[in-house]
């Protein structure tokens, strides 16, 4: 092989690393997974490298979403109102 090819290699070797130390290091830090659940993504994240740290990092990202909060101090017009000046002789 040549050099730029060994190159490629342990470039895409380093990234997978890092990537997969970075995925290991949120698993450990998050606080809402049991122990089982961190060590099976650990798993997952090791032993599949590249997607199965894609897969675990996506989980992350859809949970570190916050969550839609209800306003519970609106309240909706009446059906059929308009919203407008109420200009009837009332």
């Amino acid at each position: 092989m040549s050099a730029v090819t060994w190159a490629a290699l342990l470039v895409a070797i380093a990234f997978s690393l890092i990537y997969q130390s970075y995925v290991t290091r949120r698993v450990l830090r998050y606080p809402n997974c049991t122990s089982t659940q961190k060590v099976l993504q650990l798993a997952l994240v090791w032993l599949v490298p590249l997607v199965g740290a894609a897969v675990v990092h996506g989980f992350f990202k859809q949970d570190a979403a916050p969550p839609r909060v209800r306003d519970t101090a609106f309240t909706p017009d009446e059906v059929g109102h308009g919203g407008g000046a109420d200009v009837g002789g009332h």
